[in-house]
């Protein structure tokens, strides 16, 4: 698409000037995994870093500083989330498109494949996660639950895989750590056990009225922008705008990697008219190829998501955003 009236005057930072090592991982699954877990690291790590910012007045300081005094000692307890498995997660998917369907009865292990699972971006109410599931042997039906809720998501796959990526959608009031937990049923409808993880929810501003989250699973810095019906840009360098729109959380800026993954722009009263989103791939980051989700709320209802990918040759520096979906308010 083009970037006619987008506001890209600047840039976000300067292109590395020598490589990392820590970054440079290799390809493929293993790869994604270890990535997973370098994020969670840096997440630990910069949470130090913003105890010095509690000083510093500001929104965004104070989002980083609630941050660094949460409790990261393990997930919260069930009774904070609700009793259904809808009331977290609200919307499963494989990145090819095929829907999950909510169930009341769930399976049980009969021996079937076990899993492994990998979470591979951060957690924000309302903003969606990327998860890979595998195993030995091939599966061909994934079961999604949440420890301690009822209920779970049954994807049905047109034949059997040892490996499937899923796009899971939160809700919006979703503001506290939970435990996911991946199933896997065989062509014969055995299930195995399930595998769980601890999925770490990230405090985001999240309105009833208009919410726009990107997603992605790569340690890149890939940058989420809106512009509002009277032509106003909100991106990384216009973080506001007198509508009362604003992006709260800007994901990995300049390679600083946060492990995050994630971004959001919300308002608490968006004006009427048109939006239109873009994505764009400032820096790679040394990470290639990269999945992104875009996750479009709008009072308090999911209008869609919206996946796409980026090469390391779609890097930009912020002079080439893709158009991803337009939407109104009324």
């Amino acid at each position: 698409m083009g970037n006619a009236g987008l506001v890209t005057n600047g840039w976000k930072g300067n292109p590395m000037e020598e490589e990392r090592d820590e970054w440079k991982i290799p390809g493929g699954l293993d790869g994604r995994r270890e990535r997973a877990k370098m994020g969670r690291s840096m997440r630990s790590r910069v949470s130090s870093v913003f105890l010095v910012g509690c000083l510093l007045p500001g929104l965004i300081v104070s989002l980083a500083c609630s941050n660094n005094n949460r409790d990261r000692s393990g997930p919260a307890t069930p009774q904070s989330l609700g009793t259904q498995v809808d009331d977290v997660i609200v919307q499963v998917a494989t990145l090819t498109g095929i829907m999950a369907v909510r169930k009341d009865t769930c399976p049980v292990d009969s021996g079937g494949p076990d899993v492994m699972t990998t979470i591979l971006s951060g957690a924000i109410a309302g903003g969606t996660i990327q998860v890979t599931v595998e195993s030995t042997s091939a599966f061909q039906t994934i079961i999604v639950v949440v420890q301690g809720l009822d209920g779970c998501w049954e994807i049905m796959l047109p034949q059997g895989v040892t490996i499937e990526d899923l796009l899971v959608t939160l809700d919006q009031d979703v503001d506290q750590d939970f435990v996911i937990g991946l199933q896997a049923g065989d062509t014969a409808g055995d299930f195995g056990g399930i595998d769980s993880s601890d999925v770490m929810v990230e405090p985001v501003l999240v309105s009833a009225d208009v919410q726009v989250s990107l997603s992605f699973d790569q340690d890149t810095d890939v940058d989420l922008r809106v512009i509002e019906p009277d032509g106003t840009e909100i991106f990384y360098g216009n973080r506001t705008s007198s509508s009362g729109g604003m992006l709260d959380l800007d994901s990995n800026p300049a390679c600083t990697i946060d492990g995050i993954n994630q971004e959001n722009i919300a308002w608490d009263s968006a004006p009427s008219g048109e939006y239109i989103v873009f994505v764009d791939y400032f820096e790679a980051c040394l990470m290639d190829p990269v999945v992104f989700t875009v996750t479009i709320f709008s009072n308090g209802q999911l209008l869609g998501t919206f996946t796409d990918s980026f090469v390391q040759s779609d890097e930009s520096f912020g002079n080439m955003p893709r158009e991803i979906t337009r939407f109104t308010v009324p």
